[in-house]
């Protein structure tokens, strides 16, 4: 498009920053690999593949000194699911509680347009002096809050074209999953209630 854009003539403006969400099942998803590493430096740590099926398949065998293992980059789905525990307080310039965040029941979209997630060194100053700042489940990483709302987006269904995905997205955008919610996890049949008698993902 912006290609086009500029062999026509028109002037582009930039937008507001917009953040893709994913809503895909775990067996259609798409992750970035890290590099092959070495078993020892990561200490036999087999979730790292989230999601899906995507983790080491680590068998614990020692004498391995190296090993081309499949590790896979957080996306936001597994940071997500990564989100502190419970209640947090939220404070104003001055350090005053003016809010209580409850990262518990708080759905996938609004995590996104509220926080961001980073290392430690890269967190605002300004997270830091108001206290808005809290360490993430695993300990490695912190999410902030942010300054501005930012708005999010994720792929159009329906439910005549796109079926069980459609229903699985509304349940995924709407029900809080992974972190300390009810639902631990993002598969499809973690969202299925025990009153759901047929079992499907449209019924729940």
């Amino acid at each position: 498009p912006e290609a086009i854009a500029h062999l026509l003539g028109f002037v582009l403006k930039e937008g507001e920053a917009v953040l893709f969400l994913c809503t895909q099942p775990p067996s259609s998803r798409r992750r970035a690999l890290r590099p092959t590493a070495r078993l020892a430096d990561h200490d036999g740590d087999a979730g790292d593949g989230g999601d899906g099926g995507n983790g080491d398949g680590n068998d614990g065998d020692n004498g391995a000194t190296e090993t081309n293992l499949m590790r896979f980059y957080d996306g936001h789905i597994e940071k997500y699911m990564n989100r502190p525990h419970g209640e947090r307080d939220q404070h104003d310039q001055d350090g005053n509680t003016i809010a209580v965040i409850n990262f518990d029941e708080m759905p996938y979209p609004e995590f996104w347009r509220r926080h961001d997630v980073v290392t430690f060194s890269a967190l605002p100053q300004y997270a830091i002096l108001s206290g808005n700042c809290w360490q993430m489940a695993s300990g490695s990483t912190w999410c902030y809050l942010r300054q501005k709302i930012t708005p999010v987006w994720w792929d159009w269904r329906i439910p005549t074209k796109d079926g069980t995905s459609y229903y699985y997205q509304k349940l995924m955008l709407n029900v809080p999953f992974g972190g300390g919610s009810t639902v631990s996890d993002c598969v499809p049949s973690s969202f299925i209630s025990g009153d759901n008698a047929s079992g499907s993902i449209r019924e729940e």
